[in-house]
């Protein structure tokens, strides 16, 4: 279970998840995450994560999930 404090409450709404082509770096706070779960069927959209300063990184995939970590730039 996870509580988020009033003034920490995740910058994505509830079903999210099933419009994730609406994602937006700046408008849903991507900076403030350092994990990032994608599932896609062939190649991830090169735009995915376009506007950050420093985009994530895959780390690990298995089949058609990939995690990313966000690092801070140097």
């Amino acid at each position: 279970i996870v509580r988020y404090r009033p003034e920490r409450l995740p910058a994505v709404a509830t079903l999210f998840e099933w419009h994730p082509h609406t994602f937006d770096w700046q408008k849903h706070r991507g900076m403030d995450y350092r994990y990032f779960i994608v599932r896609h069927h062939g190649a991830v959209p090169s735009m995915l994560f376009s506007e950050a300063d420093c985009k994530p990184v895959a780390v690990t995939a298995s089949g058609s999930w990939t995690l990313y970590e966000h690092r801070r730039c140097p």
